[in-house]
């Protein structure tokens, strides 16, 4: 049960978990582990930064996903 850590050990550990994914490449994860971290503590360390910097390569993710979609699409694949 999370209420018997004190309050900056539950911080240490969402952002250690939001490291852990952003080195699984599971960058949604993180991201949701740095917001959690922020609405209780929006200074804690750099948690603002990774959250900027999530949020721009996710977004920057899923631009270029139509388009290697399309590019793939174009292909012609012989069996």
């Amino acid at each position: 049960d999370s209420s018997y850590l004190y309050r900056g050990q539950r911080l240490n550990l969402d952002y250690e978990l939001g490291l852990l994914y952003e080195r699984m490449d599971r960058p949604e994860d993180a991201l949701h582990c740095y917001e959690d971290l922020m609405g209780q503590d929006s200074h804690y360390r750099d948690v603002a930064d990774k959250v900027e910097e999530l949020k721009k390569a996710i977004s920057s993710k899923e631009e270029q996903a139509p388009s290697d979609a399309a590019a793939n699409k174009q292909r012609i694949s012989f069996l």
